[in-house]
């Protein structure tokens, strides 16, 4: 455990006890599946009500060409389909690494109060999995780097945002300027209450093409988004997005990036860190040992 989670540890009002464990255990061993299938990353979550596990996720990029199906966002939405509700805040989530931001987005979506961290997010660099520039995307200059967000439109540009055709229409364009995703297609909604528009046109863009890895493709939107939709972005690997308006004052979107902005211990979601760490970081060297893809 590094010394900046140590320190976030001992100001958490949780103590981590065996039955968290026990739960974090069940992650791990999610995790260690998924990496022995090849399906992703190595990373595992699981989401707790009152004190049964009602669901477990692994990293499933690679296996469902999906770049926005990582561990705690496949935990969340097996949960919500489960529980027949998307709020979640009378749950409680595992995670074997500390999530990144997209993943954070997707937690705060939820609903969800209370979350258990196995290896921070340092303890995942060693392995080759560095979210730093995704941090960065939403802090000072570095913000727009890995993706441009509002450049200079082109004629083309202008022609694909007069068709948004509404407040939360979004649509995917591909690099041959083909519309390959679009969150008013019944093609793109696949039944999870988790997903935003701009999450159902990406997965939409990433069944139609084949791939978790949409570069070239560009995302229009009328609105800006939240940080689990802009991160999915990010993960997708989208070139250029592109939005009308900037996000209310009072909405999702503005409340996930301020909460983002404030260091873990200030957020409106608890966080205890090093639970089970060691367990958490074997998944980690499995992963090595097999030689798994960074993607």
């Amino acid at each position: 455990m590094s010394s900046e989670q140590q320190e976030q540890a001992s100001s958490s009002k949780l103590a981590i006890t065996k039955v968290d464990e026990c739960f974090m255990t069940a992650a791990c061993m999610s995790a260690n599946a998924g990496v022995i299938l090849r399906h992703g990353g190595p990373f595992g979550a699981s989401v707790v009500h009152n004190g049964m596990p009602v669901s477990c996720g692994h990293n499933t990029v690679l296996f469902d060409k999906d770049p926005t199906c990582h561990a705690e966002v496949n935990a969340i939405r097996h949960a919500v389909r489960d529980l027949g509700r998307s709020e979640l805040s009378d749950c409680v989530l595992y995670t074997t690494c500390e999530p990144c931001p997209m993943c954070w987005g997707a937690i705060m979506a939820s609903g969800l109060k209370v979350m258990y961290v196995g290896a921070d997010r340092y303890c995942a660099a060693r392995f080759g999995f560095d979210d730093k520039a995704f941090y960065d995307e939403f802090a000072g200059p570095a913000s727009g780097t890995m993706m441009p967000v509002n450049p200079t439109k082109t004629d083309e540009d202008e022609k694909w945002m007069s068709k948004l055709a509404s407040h939360s229409h979004v649509i995917v364009v591909s690099a041959a300027g083909e519309l390959v995703g679009d969150s008013l297609s019944r093609g793109s909604d696949l039944g999870d209450a988790l997903d935003t528009p701009m999450v159902r046109a990406i997965r939409m863009a990433a069944m139609t093409l084949g791939t978790h890895e949409l570069s070239g493709c560009k995302v229009y939107a009328s609105t800006q988004p939240d940080v689990f939709s802009h991160c999915a972005c990010l993960w997708a690997r989208i070139s250029e997005l592109f939005y009308a308006e900037p996000a209310a004052d009072e909405s999702e979107a503005s409340y996930e990036r301020q909460q983002l902005a404030l260091k873990a211990e200030d957020r409106d979601l608890t966080t205890v860190w090093g639970c089970a760490v060691d367990e958490c970081e074997n998944v980690f060297k499995q992963w090595k040992s097999l030689s798994g893809q960074i993607y």
